[in-house]
Parts: C-alpha cells; structure tokens; sequence
C-alpha cells in the first residue's frame, strides 16, 4: 500500500501569500497529482479540509485544492523472484525507480506545518486511510464526468503516475480544463524526460507521450490552462535510508557504474515539496516548461571519498560496466516486446535501462542537469557531507 497525501492553504494562508494573483476570496492554486497505476484524486474544498488517501499499488491521482504542494512518486516492490536474479544494488535502484508513495507520506507532515489542507479522493474499489483532519472522497479516473467534478472548484493539478497510467493523460487534461483547473504540474520529480535523447532510454516513451498529451490540449486553451514540470533527479537520502541507493551502508558496499567521474543531479526527497511550493506561489514564472532543481550535482568518485569521510573505516566498491548493463536491459526490453509484456515497471528491464542513462559516460540522456538549475537551489558540499554523517551513522 502507498500513502497518498496532499495539502492545501487555508483561505487566510493564502491572502498573505497571494499565491494567485486575481483569485476572489483568497483561492489559490489547485492542484492534482497522480500517481501509478492506482488513481487518487485529491481536492481542498473553499473550507480548506485536509484529504489524504492510502492507495494501493495502482496509480494515484491527486487534486489539490487552495495552493497544493506535494509530490508522490510512482512506488512498487519487485516480485521475490525477478528481485532475486537482479544484482543487489540495481535492484534496490530499480524498486526507487517504482516507488510509490514514498515521498508523499514523507511530505504530509511538512504539508500540514506549512498550513495545508486538502482533500484526497481515491477510486471507488480503493482502501483509503484518512490522516488526522483528513476527508476521504472518491472519483473514478477513466469517467470524464467523474473527474471533472472532483476537479470542480480546483485551481492546480499535480500529477504523479506510473507509465501505466500515461494513457489516460488527455482524459484527465480534457476534465481538468474542464472543470477550470488553470495550471499543471506535472509527473516528474526525477529524471530529465525532456532531455531531446529521452525517448532512446525507452522506460521514458509512456511519460513522453503523456506530455505530447498535455502540450497538445494547453496549445488549444489559449491562456486557461499551463503546465509545469519539476525535475529533481534521483532522491539520494531516501535512497540510503531504504537501501534503494548505489550506496548500501548495511553492506558497506557502493557500486560504481563505469568509470565513475559522470557527474548527475540529485535531491533531498523533501525538496520536491519545497519546489512544488515555489512553482505554486509563482506559476506565471514557471509557466509551460520543465523547471530543474537539484541539492547537489558530484560524480559517483565524489560521493564515494565524501561517503568513505562521514562513514569512516572499510567500504567495497564494486565496478559494473553502464554498457554491458544497457546491452542486457535492451534484450530484455526486446524480449518483453515480442512476449507481449505490458507492465513495463515489474520488468528485469526497467531498472536497467534507467540505471545505464542515469550513469552514461557522456551525459547523453541530461543526468546532469546541474547547469539549468533555478537559481538558488544548490545546497552546496558542506551540506550533502553532513547528510551523509547522519544518513550513514
């Protein structure tokens, strides 16, 4: 199961933020997120509730109401067996790839701090489980009535879904412009897909497709309707904490793939909070493209001498070859492809492809996006080394 959670401002909150210039009575930003293969609306109703759903391993889909902020990834575990032929650190890679949830139940108490309230709505064949405050509702995703009125009254939406789901992309646009939904923050919070070599990686082509969707139906609206996407690269400290990284401080073990000196962006998970919240109180500033924020951009032999300083004594590095990884991962994907396998996400695969354009040598597939960062957003060494101290303890 993954906890689906959002929140939005109370009126008060947001006449002093004047996050939406224009609104009447202090209503802000709604927003929706979706997420994998479950569906999850969330929505904040004009008295400012609080919503959050538990979902299970199929999609999510949230609407936010009164300026939202949060963001949930894509979460699922790797069936026992294809997990036990992975190599013990792709596969923690791989299941970081899949997860769902993850952030969104690190982010719901940061949320109800900053003065959210929302209201989550799950589908109708979904087990909710209401936090503290929290109103349950529910709406079924694939009806285009259903999710209009649960968007009805909405003014952002922020989306977080699995590949699976990308195929219902123009439904949920349509109902959103619909309803009067006037920005989109869309299912990123990781990797770089609008990279112009994304589409090579493969795992991208379902995300890449759902924005083709998006772009499609705002160039229609006019001015009604915007979008943003928020890229964050991969989630280091979450990582480590659930052994999901390339560093496994239970083994003491890191994996270098290649030569180890391609440098990649990467975040705290709760800067996807703290950036979803800066896209909300200014969305004209964001407005129409992807929006690249990042705690640190090092290599892998930069984290490793910074890992070796916070956690001293012996580590073992083990070396992988990125094409050897890509070359296997694109059999695999061939071979799915002619078997007619359409959970792409449970596949050996997945996990491989994204790890060999996570760590490609040439920085082909935007890794490193360090240099289209928002001004203001690197944390520095200093603080990436004293994370580690504690991440590693």
């Amino acid at each position: 199961m993954a906890t689906a959670s959002l929140l939005a401002l109370h009126q008060e909150r947001v006449r002093q933020t004047g996050w939406l210039p224009g609104t009447k009575d202090g209503m802000a930003l709604r927003t929706s997120q979706r997420i994998s293969w479950d569906t999850c609306k969330v929505a904040v109703d004009t008295v400012g509730r609080v919503d959050v759903a538990k979902l299970s391993l199929i999609g999510l889909l949230c609407i936010l109401r009164a300026a939202v902020d949060t963001a949930i990834g894509p979460n699922r575990e790797l069936d026992e067996e294809i997990a036990k032929e992975l190599p013990s650190t792709l596969r923690r890679f791989g299941e970081r790839w899949a997860a769902n949830g993850a952030l969104g139940s690190l982010l719901v108490p940061a949320l109800v701090k900053a003065g959210f309230k929302v209201t989550c709505i799950t589908r109708p064949e979904s087990k909710p489980a209401v936090y503290e405050g929290a109103v349950a509702k529910t709406a079924n995703y694939t009806d285009e009535n259903s999710l209009v009125a649960a968007f009805d009254g909405q003014d952002a939406l922020i989306e977080a879904f699995n590949p699976a789901a990308a195929a219902h992309q123009s439904l949920i646009v349509q109902a959103a412009l619909e309803a009067g939904v006037k920005h989109i923050i869309t299912p990123d919070f990781s990797s770089d897909t609008f990279h112009p070599r994304a589409g090579e990686v493969l795992v991208f082509e379902p995300k890449i497709v759902a924005q083709r969707e998006l772009e499609r139906i705002v160039a229609a609206s006019g001015d009604s309707l915007s979008w943003t996407a928020i890229v964050i690269g991969p989630w280091y400290d979450w990582g480590i904490e659930q052994g999901m990284l390339w560093i496994n401080k239970s083994s003491r073990t890191i994996t270098r793939f290649g030569s180890g000196n391609q440098k990649l962006s990467m975040s705290r998970v709760g800067l996807a909070a703290e950036a979803t919240i800066a896209v909300l109180k200014d969305p004209q500033s964001f407005a129409n493209r992807p929006a690249y924020f990042a705690s640190h951009t090092l290599s892998t032999n930069q984290l490793i001498k910074y890992t070796q300083e916070a956690a001293p004594g012996d580590w073992t590095i083990d070396d992988a070859s990125v094409e050897e990884l890509r070359a296997t991962g694109r059999k695999l994907w061939d071979e799915d492809t002619a078997n007619g396998v359409t959970n792409r996400l449970s596949s050996r695969a997945y996990p491989m492809l994204a790890t060999a354009a996570l760590f490609d040598e040439n920085n082909s597939y935007g890794a490193d996006f360090g240099s289209k960062l928002e001004d203001g957003w690197d944390e520095g060494d200093a603080a990436l080394k004293e994370n580690l101290k504690r991440l590693l303890a």
